[in-house]
């Protein structure tokens, strides 16, 4: 009886050795992991210079290790790691002249670089040495209305019009719109939760299975239901 008690205890140490050592090693793969990340993460820093936004109220831009040139933009789907592409088309001709990806915030600085790009490809294909001065049109989206756009067409006499994205505050047509329409894509909110009065205000009846509510009032058991989450309601 005593060896079989032995033998028991044998087993279960060795067991609960097996565990500890499983653990251990775990635990070392976690720290040698974690250590390998870190590792990673101050050579990016130390090799990478900051990155700040383009605009007015220019801040440093959030890249990752993985993809360095990319950046956090926030967008109508949420927040997203990404680029934005800008492409440019010929509207006589129906083709794409220019697209480029941008890491870097927001859409309003990439109008000048697609611009001169577009420059320079007419002239190293020596199709216009000044594409701008022969009389074209340049237009864009309301996302490159800004200023700092409006004076570079102005500065490089560039006959451009961008969408203004004022236009319906400036507009007395649009003065009662929300009035009238109210507010674009406007979710409505939750309704405010009445009053709850506690369990302990009322007085219940195992017998006659009946409640007396704080006003003085009988409620009656009408018996039981299960709610969407599958739970039992009275």
């Amino acid at each position: 009886m005593i060896h079989h008690h032995l033998s028991e205890h044998q087993e279960r140490d060795t067991h609960e050795s097996e565990e500890a050592l499983e653990r251990d090693i775990r635990k070392a793969k976690t720290i040698q992991t974690l250590d390998a990340a870190a590792n990673k993460i101050g050579d990016f820093l130390n090799r990478s210079e900051p990155r700040m936004g383009k605009g007015k109220r220019s801040k440093e831009v959030k890249s990752n290790i993985t993809d360095p040139e990319s950046a956090k933009m926030t967008t109508s789907k949420g927040t997203i790691q990404g680029y934005n592409g800008v492409a440019a088309v010929d509207k006589e001709h129906q083709i794409i002249i220019d697209a480029q990806a941008f890491g870097e915030g927001q859409e309003h600085h990439t109008l000048q670089p697609v611009l001169e790009s577009i420059k320079a490809r007419y002239q190293r294909l020596c199709i216009n040495d000044n594409v701008y001065a022969s009389g074209i049109i340049a237009t864009a989206d309301t996302c490159f209305a800004n200023e700092a756009n409006m004076e570079y067409l102005h500065q490089n006499h560039i006959n451009g019009y961008i969408l203004d994205n004022q236009f319906r505050s400036r507009n007395p047509k649009f003065a009662h719109q929300k009035d009238k329409y109210g507010k674009r894509h406007q979710t409505p909110g939750k309704p405010k939760a009445k009053h709850l009065i506690p369990a302990s205000e009322f007085q219940f009846d195992p017998v006659k299975m009946s409640c007396i509510c704080p006003a003085g009032e009988q409620i009656s058991h009408r018996g039981v239901k299960i709610n969407d989450r599958g739970q039992r309601t009275a």
